[in-house]
């Protein structure tokens, strides 16, 4: 996959693309559902499928937020990648682009490459004041020689799959159904941190997780039944618990740590991937450390009831 990270580059002018634009920031379903259609109608055109993105969405220039981020830029890369995708354009937003007409937008695209055709989702706006939209393309494609694709929503329980939709479902601690719009489990990657030690005490080691990419949603505070996946190797199932809470005293900074079923040797892991599955419970708040090893049992119990769920009906990811 050629990558790049401007829209001044020279040594491509030669060469047809069909090309998608869009935000792809939570590489959901719908998002999955585009690349498809792009790859397809490449293969059939012969000619390389581009996609041209940003490393923030839009949205975050012109309205100040601190909401995060569900795909984080580096695995925004290799999903991409793995997708098939020829050419990766992913770009910053900023002021300069925010002011630049429709017209002019698409003028310096098709300096850049000879655009065969252009796929879009129904919902996508482009140039000063989201002036662009679908029937403005249709308009200039008559000038530039290129087609145009509007890829209509795809929908869930009758409702659009949206980032928006995604994000309230995790602040929800709704992982499931976050997981059927995004059409995988939705994770956090982390290098493991050392901890307070109290989990090997009672029984129960955790590792410890600092997340690589601080700027991304984390799940609501609580239980949940997890996969985690080692250093690129085989997923484990267990527990992992998010929060600040604990025995009879509030944390200053949330935590996240993760118990593996049927794995004991913790020792010497340097990086995770933790898979979150579903939420068991909410955080509580303990008096003292026999009624949270009792928690504990009991969340296992339920735990291991949700793999085994999951595994007979083969529904996870790794199946």
């Amino acid at each position: 996959m050629i990558m790049k990270d401007n829209l001044r580059f020279k040594d491509l002018v030669n060469k047809k693309v069909n090309l998608s634009i869009g935000t792809f920031d939570a590489f959901h379903r719908g998002h999955i559902r585009i690349l498809d259609i792009l790859k397809e109608y490449s293969k059939k055109d012969h000619v390389m499928s581009a996609v041209l993105t940003f490393k923030k969405k839009p949205r975050s220039l012109l309205i100040k937020s601190d909401e995060g981020i569900l795909t984080p830029v580096a695995k925004r890369k290799r999903m991409f990648e793995k997708q098939g995708v020829d050419l990766l354009i992913m770009i910053p937003f900023n002021k300069r682009l925010a002011l630049m007409g429709p017209d002019y937008f698409i003028d310096h695209l098709a300096r850049l490459f000879t655009i065969n055709r252009i796929i879009i989702g129904e919902d996508f706006r482009f140039g000063r004041g989201k002036a662009g939209d679908a029937g403005l393309l249709r308009k200039m494609s008559e000038r530039y020689g290129f087609k145009t694709m509007v890829i209509k929503n795809l929908l869930y329980k009758n409702k659009k799959i949206g980032s928006s939709r995604i994000k309230e479902y995790i602040h929800q601690g709704r992982l499931m159904e976050a997981s059927k719009l995004l059409g995988r489990y939705y994770d956090l990657e982390g290098k493991v941190i050392k901890g307070e030690g109290l989990g090997k005490k009672i029984g129960y080691p955790t590792i410890n997780i600092k997340p690589l990419f601080p700027d991304q949603i984390r799940v609501s505070p609580g239980v949940y039944v997890t996969l985690t996946e080692i250093t690129g190797g085989r997923p484990y199932w267990g527990l992992t618990y998010t929060g600040r809470k604990y025995v009879g005293k509030k944390r200053k900074n949330p935590v996240i740590e993760t118990y593996l079923f049927n794995f004991r040797e913790n020792t010497g892991i340097k990086k995770v991937d933790i898979f979150f599955i579903k939420r068991l419970r909410k955080e509580f708040k303990f008096s003292n450390l026999n009624d949270l090893v009792k928690q504990i049992e009991n969340d296992v119990i339920k735990g291991m009831e949700v793999k085994h769920e999951l595994e007979k009906g083969r529904q996870t990811i790794f199946d």
